[in-house]
């Protein structure tokens, strides 16, 4: 073998053993640096400025926890949390396998696969579907933090929100307070609301005195916030305020045969499958229960707007008396929300018949837990409005050709390309004919 072989056959070794050397230190950096450009031009693949501006106001940074299964969905919820962890130093997300750790499951309460957990200063907002927009209005709501004081009116024989009985609050107000939300009881004879504090009502036994009756019309007509639970039989000295909402009530047993068909012995339960569209309930899945429901009626009064958030459904009736011919076929409205325009803001009213909805007996009935969380959430709210993400499309999608150029390309495609092409294969074909 001459010299000049072998140099060449050492040079290709050499090269070989350096190019292996690249492709490890390549290999070696991609395990230990974890890198991601977004080469889009709408940026796509980014968090966007709105979210990141939210995140940063949020001083310590969240942190995120999801509890969901392995697969597809949790797959793209964690790409989208990746972004958060990647835009700002000291947000944290954290995976749980609700299969693997059921006992850190049961803890957070959650409700179903594919929850995320946003916690921040003591509070926690709970998303039940995982996109940005979303997360952008979640992080909204921890940085604007309670606007409103919470009250429970006390001093009737109300559901107590510290007790234990099975008709008390006492489950629900301490998941309130697991996301930041503090119940206080309130006699009203001993002080009056402040003008923008949310105030509870659940099942007072015994009649308010004039002057109770008189301070909470006063809460509402300066722009308060309200919860009424109503439980069936007499309104015990809140007839002026049902008639300040525009309430009515009808009277009779509210009958659901879903109830039946779910196993439920109790006739009067009613079942709600559906929600409507919008705030506080627009997104909820889960069925709720309600006990021992009652009928809303309302028409709203001057100022006021009056949506329906849910109903009994159409297969309920509402008995009047023992004979079929004396009851009224459903939808019932069962959940009213009221609002109105106020010089501070948007005022807030719910009204659920249903007082047993949020008890600790009842409590844990399918979604709710859930219905009252978001019931409460919206009520003690600041009154902005949802933030939307204006949707980020690439720049290149359309092609806007002028008049001109688009005759041309037609004429090019449409009459000369298809006439040269014939042309030509004329031409081939008579030059066969003649060899």
């Amino acid at each position: 073998m001459s010299d000049l072989t072998r140099a060449i056959a050492r040079q290709r070794t050499l090269g070989l053993l350096l190019w292996l050397a690249i492709a490890g230190l390549l290999a070696w950096f991609g395990e230990r640096l974890d890198r991601q450009w977004d080469l889009t031009a709408a940026g796509r693949h980014t968090l966007s400025r709105e979210s990141f501006t939210q995140l940063s106001a949020l001083d310590p940074p969240p942190s995120f926890t999801l509890y969901a299964r392995p697969g597809t969905p949790r797959d793209k919820a964690e790409r989208l949390l990746r972004r958060y962890v990647e835009a700002r130093p000291g947000v944290t997300l954290t995976l749980v396998d609700p299969d693997l750790e059921p006992a850190r499951t049961r803890a957070a309460e959650v409700a179903f696969n594919g929850e995320l957990q946003i916690a921040w200063n003591g509070r926690v907002e709970r998303l039940e579907q995982v996109d940005e927009t979303r997360l952008l209005n979640a992080l909204q709501r921890l940085h604007l933090g309670q606007s409103r004081p919470l009250y429970a009116l006390s001093g009737h024989g109300e559901r107590a929100i510290d007790g234990r009985a099975n008709h008390d609050l006492g489950l629900f107000s301490a998941a309130l307070a697991k996301r930041g939300l503090h119940l206080q009881p309130l006699n009203l004879v001993e002080q009056s609301p402040e003008p923008d504090a949310l105030l509870l009502i659940a099942g007072p036994e015994r009649d308010l005195l004039p002057g109770e009756t008189a301070r909470l019309l006063a809460h509402i007509e300066q722009g308060g916030s309200l919860l009424w639970l109503l439980d069936p039989g007499p309104l015990h000295g809140l007839d002026p305020l049902a008639a300040a909402l525009g309430l009515q009530l009808p009277g009779g047993d509210l009958i659901d045969p879903r109830a039946a068909a779910l196993g439920i012995e109790r006739p009067k339960v009613a079942v709600v499958s559906h929600y409507a569209a919008q705030p506080p309930v627009a997104g909820l899945e889960q069925i709720a229960l309600l006990i021992d429901a009652r009928p809303l009626l309302a028409h709203a009064p001057e100022g006021w707007r009056v949506e329906t958030l849910f109903d009994s459904g159409a297969e309920s009736r509402l008995q009047l008396g023992d004979d079929s011919e004396s009851a009224m076929p459903g939808p019932f409205p069962l959940g009213l929300a009221l609002t109105r325009t106020t010089p501070t803001g948007e005022q807030r009213v719910v009204v659920l018949g249903d007082g047993d909805l949020l008890a600790n007996a009842y409590l844990g009935n399918q979604g709710n837990q859930a219905l009252g969380e978001a019931l409460v959430g919206w009520l003690a709210s600041h009154t902005v409005a949802p933030l939307q993400l204006a949707p980020r499309r690439a720049p290149d999608l359309q092609l806007d050709l002028s008049p001109a150029t688009q005759a041309t390309l037609g004429l090019l495609y449409l009459v000369l390309l298809p006439a040269g092409l014939a042309l030509g294969g004329l031409w081939r074909w008579r030059r066969r004919q003649r060899v």
